[in-house]
């Protein structure tokens, strides 16, 4: 049948043959370009985003830690006002940041950890009140005591909390 056609219509059924290949692999490049597009921006919402969001928290949580030891050893009311202050408002920040972070678990093992990381905030916020509670009534010895006791167990839970939730958003991202 092709050895039958004049050399026009040879050359016109090439060209409509290799503009056919063409067009099948530009719509497959294209629906490659939207899979991976889509797949750049579920790892940019759902990991990169988040890991922003869990250092802040860390550096966060770090400075509270720094802040309620600092409180203690102030010299003066107004230094205690002010320590006191900014854990206040870091520990909002936190909260804040949290409440972001878990709109972007999409995992039941994420939502465990977070779940646990909400429990650990409270156990430590409740030491931090105590501490707080107790340089306001001066009895330094005592605050002392809680945040090298009992705050600092609390501290070390929230934190390795935060440590693993880190992991976990590193490994979605590898996967």
């Amino acid at each position: 049948m092709f050895k039958n056609m004049k050399l026009g219509t040879k050359l016109i059924c090439g060209f409509i043959a290799v503009a056919l290949i063409g067009a099948i692999i530009g719509v497959f490049g294209i629906l490659k370009v939207r899979e991976i597009d889509e797949a750049d921006t579920k790892l940019y919402q759902n990991v990169a985003v988040p890991l922003g969001q869990l250092a802040n928290i860390s550096v966060d949580f770090q400075r509270v830690r720094v802040n309620s030891r600092d409180v203690i050893y102030a010299k003066t009311k107004e230094a205690q006002a002010e320590y006191i202050k900014r854990i206040t408002e870091l520990r909002h920040e936190i909260t804040e940041v949290s409440k972001e972070y878990e709109k972007t678990l999409f995992t039941d093992e994420g939502k465990k950890m977070f779940a646990d990381f909400g429990k650990a905030r409270e156990a430590y916020g409740a030491q931090l009140d105590k501490i707080v509670a107790l340089v306001n009534q001066e009895k330094i010895d005592d605050a002392v005591s809680v945040l090298n006791g009992d705050g600092a167990k609390a501290s070390r839970e929230e934190q390795t909390i935060i440590n693993e939730m880190l992991k976990g958003k590193i490994h979605q991202g590898k996967i």
